[in-house]
């Protein structure tokens, strides 16, 4: 084992040697557990761990055990662009373990699908920021099939989620639902090697559904852009312009400015205010099933509320807890709804294949999906009943 790389695959996380120790406890009985000291003694080259030492570190540290062995870590150059994080905001430990995972995921997916022969070209328009926003809206609405008479089919922000992630994956989009700071991620868009497009949205966004749903717009706008980029969605000063052509887009596709202007005239809300607070946000916003994200970037654009507004609000909304969460809204009641709820549809149509079956042990499925292998045969049965193979 050489100890440089055993530190070197942590230090390209940005994990803490606490956050390391803290993360092997939760891994499972399979795995072996790790104190602090014992890790800073490996590292040094002191002590040698054992194999069931380093299989844990590696699923921390997203990477084979072969790692550990080599003279280096090998040279990989991160596929995301970070644009859309916020000016002087860091992408911590754990935000980098989910986006590793998600890329990870996205390659492999992928690969899967071109060997099982179930490789289907993404259908998604193409854009750039000197399109008209109100054409490309209704282009879009139009190839999603969205009105305002769907939205009156929804009876609750979860419906509205889940009937948007059905309609894009449906376009051959990968979406994703993983877990990630709320303060330094909401979301990810991914082009991956061979065309497949993929889709990573935050389980733990502080609005629950409507947040969701705003956010799979928004990196729904970023690969009609053909950008991978990681996104809170104020942007840095590089990337600031595409994070808000990418928030117009999410807002009025799922509110008309002619709804919202409606809305506001009944509130008696038509006048500018230097103040918005969250409670008026959530009169305006609760009818249409949509994200105070929707409601802030229309008042600016309306005048209603001084530039800034929405940046300054949704600084404020990243750090508090997730609110608005009933018990059918959380992400997967049990290992095999969370492990749907992660893949989406267009992945477990793949894996709950013959072609995929063929292919692929129950060792494979399982060290993928993160669970034991005798929860293997439920979990594709699920992933069965949604993606239509029985």
């Amino acid at each position: 084992m050489n100890p440089s790389c055993l530190k070197e695959a942590r230090e390209r996380l940005r994990l803490a040697r606490e956050d390391v120790v803290d993360q092997a406890k939760h891994l499972g009985d399979e795995y072996e557990g790790i104190t602090p000291r014992a890790l800073e003694l490996w590292e040094a080259g002191t002590k040698e761990p054992e194999l069931r030492h380093l299989e844990a570190l590696s699923q921390i540290y997203v990477c084979p055990v072969g790692w550990f062995f080599l003279p280096s870590v090998p040279a990989e150059p991160f596929a995301l662009d970070f644009r859309g994080v916020a000016p002087g905001a860091k992408v911590g430990g754990r935000g980098m373990q989910t986006l590793s995972r998600f890329l990870e995921l996205a390659d492999w997916a992928e690969e899967l699908a071109i060997q099982t022969s179930q490789f289907i070209a993404t259908r998604i328009g193409q854009t750039s920021l000197q399109d008209e926003m109100s054409e490309l809206v209704a282009a879009e609405r139009r190839r999603l099939g969205f009105d305002a008479r769907i939205r009156s089919t929804w009876h609750s922000s979860d419906d509205a989620f889940d009937w948007w992630r059905h309609q894009i994956e449906d376009l051959g989009i990968f979406c994703f639902v993983m877990r990630l700071p709320t303060s330094e991620v909401r979301g990810a868009s991914y082009w991956g090697k061979r065309g497949a497009a993929f889709i990573l949205v935050n389980s733990e966004d502080a609005e629950a559904a409507t947040g969701r749903t705003f956010t799979l717009l928004h990196e729904y706008a970023h690969l009609m852009l053909h950008e991978n980029l990681v996104c809170d969605f104020r942007g840095s000063k590089n990337g600031a312009k595409i994070e808000r052509f990418a928030n117009g887009f999410a807002a009025a596709m799922l509110l008309d400015r002619s709804e919202l202007s409606a809305s506001l005239k009944e509130l008696d809300a038509t006048q500018f205010r230097s103040q918005w607070g969250d409670a008026m946000l959530d009169r305006i916003r609760e009818p249409f099933r949509v994200s105070r994200d929707v409601v802030a970037i229309y008042l600016e654009e309306l005048g209603l509320a001084p530039k800034g507004l929405y940046n300054e609000r949704r600084g404020v909304w990243s750090k508090r807890k997730a609110f608005g969460r009933s018990a059918a809204g959380r992400v997967g009641r049990n290992l095999t709804a969370q492990r749907l709820r992660m893949v989406g549809n267009t992945l477990a149509k793949v894996l709950s294949s013959k072609q995929a079956e063929a292919t692929l042990s129950a060792l494979d499925l399982a060290e993928v999906l993160d669970v034991k292998v005798e929860r293997v045969p439920a979990v594709l049965q699920a992933f069965r009943h949604a993606g239509g193979h029985g």
